[in-house]
């Protein structure tokens, strides 16, 4: 009985196996996977999540990664309040692909300043330009309100040229640390003053009002100190020869990429990378930030966030693409910090960022025209307009069905602000009327994303790295030992 019971536990074995290796159990199919995981796994994610704002990310070569090799070039890619949620969603709403997340050096950032135990972005850029860390609100300067030498300064003595560009203003908190040290990140005239004294060899950022309101006088001290003034950031191709290049963005180019900023980020990034490579034979350090991401998240937008990441990682594929074909560039991108706390998938099992085709601008923007229009018409501005704009620019009820409950959640709405017994609900960067939060609130449920708040946390955030020594970029991480590691890699200690 005994050896009847061997025969045929061997017998099942061998049976379970042979089936296993014919019809694709998760025996066969884990063996399988072991061989090309990425696309294995990524073919099991659900496809329901890709959107009509897709693009096809650049897939690295990895020739150089982890290698002992020369590091000539530097780009630092900062992603303004990614967290590793908003990365990911982004690679959800992109049709599960990111260039960010096929790199394979991962590591965690501490990002508290040196005064608080949540950063903000003017403490946390001063850590990643300058090297240490600092009080909130303090640009390129030490707690005691000394100024603190920043990469440029460092690197120019040097003969390396450097570069910044953002989707902010260029008196924002993440830019200005790489050029300018004051103790109010909100001091824009004296921000602005400093950027014709600065190291930089090309900056790009918004915008044409900002300067006109704030410092007018100082465009003809940027074409003293030999910049090159552009307003169509398109043209950097066309002035490769110029000593110095400054891209004063017309306004429309830093509105949000869902309210039609176009390529803005991706393609300066392409054109400063061929200026900056050119300028110097002793290679180039440039810092770009996908500003907006943290915007869209101080808003709690869903879409606007994606998109912005989205964006972000065009930028990414373009160092992407460079690096795989210069050979001694190392790219490292990561987050000052992490901002909303985004969550998805709220419920049920699911995420549904599909949904977020249908909205067509940020809360924000819909926000503005639902007030232009109300303060024309007066007591003409009807329910059926307003509704009639949620469909066209949320996709509710045509798209996306709402019940009576939730459709008599944004009727509410409608008239409360023509009662004008709502206040407006006011963010970081935008101001939005009842209307427009309720709909935006709903189209997070609808794609069931959630937010713990509309701040900054205290979270790890992620950095990726590719190139020579990336690997240091692994692990845990404090935010101070980001531009150490770059500095040993690339040689730019003295």
């Amino acid at each position: 009985m005994k050896k009847t019971l061997l025969l045929f536990s061997a017998l099942l074995m061998s049976f379970s196996l042979a089936w296993a290796q014919e019809k694709g159990t998760p025996a066969a199919e884990n063996k399988k996977a072991d061989e090309n995981s990425t696309e294995k796994v990524a073919d099991k994610i659900p496809d329901t999540y890709a959107n009509d704002f897709t693009y096809t990310p650049y897939t690295p070569t990895f020739k150089s990664d982890g290698t002992n090799g020369k590091v000539k070039n530097v780009i630092l890619l900062i992603g303004d309040g990614m967290g590793m949620a908003q990365a990911v969603s982004g690679y959800y709403a992109n049709g599960n692909d990111l260039a960010i997340l096929k790199l394979k050096r991962l590591g965690f950032v501490r990002t508290y300043s040196a005064s608080h135990f949540t950063t903000d972005s003017a403490a946390s850029g001063t850590t990643y330009a300058c090297g240490v860390k600092t009080t909130n609100g303090f640009v390129g300067m030490t707690p005691d309100e000394k100024p603190a030498a920043n990469i440029p300064e460092k690197l120019s003595p040097k003969g390396i040229a450097t570069g910044v560009i953002s989707t902010d203003n260029i008196s924002g908190a993440t830019p200005s640390v790489f050029y300018a040290h004051v103790a109010k990140r909100g001091a824009t005239a004296d921000i602005l003053s400093q950027l014709p004294l600065s190291k930089l060899d090309l900056f790009a950022a918004g915008c044409e009002s900002l300067w006109e309101k704030y410092a007018p006088e100082q465009i003809a001290e940027l074409k003293k100190a030999g910049f090159t003034i552009l307003n169509d950031y398109n043209q950097i191709q066309d002035n490769l020869s110029a000593a110095r290049i400054g891209v004063i963005t017309q306004d429309a180019d830093v509105q949000p990429v869902m309210n039609g900023r176009g390529d803005f980020l991706p393609a300066t990034v392409r054109q400063a990378i061929e200026f900056l490579n050119g300028k110097s034979k002793k290679g180039f350090f440039l810092m770009a930030e996908g500003a907006q991401i943290d915007w869209g998240c101080h808003n709690n937008d869903v879409k606007y966030t994606v998109t912005e990441v989205i964006d972000f990682d065009k930028a990414v594929s373009e160092a992407l693409k460079f690096a795989d074909q210069d050979g001694q560039t190392l790219v490292i991108i990561t987050a000052d910090h992490e901002t909303g706390g985004i969550v998805l998938g709220t419920g049920k099992y699911e995420l549904r960022t599909d949904l977020l085709k249908y909205q067509k601008q940020s809360a924000g923007a819909f926000s503005k025209m639902i007030a232009a229009q109300h303060q024309k018409e007066g007591k003409k501005f009807t329910w059926d307009f307003v509704r009639k704009q949620l469909q066209d620019n949320f996709g509710f009820w045509s798209q996306i069905p709402l019940d009576e409950r939730e459709t008599e959640q944004l009727k509410k709405a409608y008239e409360n602000f023509c009662e004008g017994v709502a206040k407006d609900t006011k963010t970081l960067y935008e101001s939005e009327n009842i209307i427009a939060s309720t709909a935006r609130q709903l189209m997070a449920r609808k794609a069931m994303v959630g937010w713990q708040s509309g701040g900054h946390s205290n979270g790890y955030v992620p950095v990726f790295a590719i190139g020579a020594g990336a690997e240091e970029f692994t692990g845990r991480i404090d935010n101070t030992e980001i531009p150490k590691k770059i500095a040993e890699i690339a040689g730019y200690k003295e």
